[in-house]
């Protein structure tokens, strides 16, 4: 395909080329643009209808402030000690506990160079702040979370004579 096929969709043209896909749209405070892409290699590819993908937005929103709402802090900064608590909880994988050192992964230091840190693995000093953040907002579920996740990890892979340690009466 050489040139674009453009949509049209109810904020804008939209143009897909075979490597990219591009478009524009503007909104005002307080506006909102629902954008979805949907690919498969193989399979059918299942196009949700829009007033199905807004109300999933919906819901998600509903969630993050009930959960917000479960947070503790009275102190200065509300606003922000919140939002930043919400970029915290963000990086907490739900399924395991682990902490993500960043939500970005695999950025260079700087474009060109060397150093390439991988970010999707779970440093304990930077996860230790993070658990001390939920401490301070009353977020327990998230610090056992937090803290199960490197036990089970430590216990899993660690030599045999230091598995006691991480045990109940010694043993697992």
């Amino acid at each position: 395909m050489s040139t674009a096929e453009t949509s049209t969709w109810r904020f804008g043209d939209a143009a897909a080329y075979p490597q990219s896909v591009s478009g524009e749209f503007r909104t005002e405070p307080g506006g909102r643009g629902t954008l979805a892409f949907s690919a498969s290699d193989d399979s059918p590819v299942f196009v949700p209808q829009l007033a199905d993908m807004e109300a999933r937005v919906d819901a998600t929103i509903q969630d993050w402030h009930r959960w917000a709402e479960s947070m503790s802090y009275d102190g200065r900064w509300q606003r922000a000690v919140r939002r930043s608590g919400l970029a915290l909880k963000m990086l907490l994988a739900e399924d395991t506990g682990a902490i993500a050192a960043a939500a970005t992964t695999s950025l260079p230091e700087r474009m060109g160079g060397d150093k390439n840190w991988d970010y999707r693995f779970m440093w304990v000093r930077d996860a230790s702040f993070t658990v001390d953040a939920f401490l301070h907002l009353g977020l327990h579920e998230e610090v056992q979370a937090a803290v199960t996740w490197p036990l089970g990890a430590v216990r899993r892979t660690a030599p045999t004579h230091n598995t006691d340690r991480l045990g109940r009466h010694g043993h697992h």
